[in-house]
């Protein structure tokens, strides 16, 4: 097992695709404080549109979520790239 520290992700790229507000503060910290620069989108077309505007390294993507869903999002950014790495997150039990 590797042992990384902040300093190794600095430099990175998370955008986080979450429409509750808190859900968004909650991970926001989290990930900065790992020294990671995050983009929000509040819905799958944001999510979308941010992906294609901005150098991204990690997509958290949301699965129910306005306008378009988390599924039908990833769909979208696998046409333009298979390789960038999308975790989903779902607050549904």
């Amino acid at each position: 097992v590797t042992n990384h520290t902040k300093q190794d992700l600095k430099g990175f790229t998370v955008l986080l695709a979450e429409d509750n507000k808190v859900n968004q503060i909650v991970a926001r910290r989290f990930l900065e404080n790992w020294g990671l620069e995050v983009l929000i989108a509040e819905n799958g077309n944001e999510a979308f549109s941010k992906y294609i505007d901005n150098n991204v390294d990690l997509i958290l993507m949301d699965l129910q979520m306005p306008e378009m869903d988390g599924f039908t999002a990833t769909a979208k950014i696998r046409q333009w790239n298979k390789d960038v790495p999308v975790l989903a997150l779902t607050a549904s039990v």
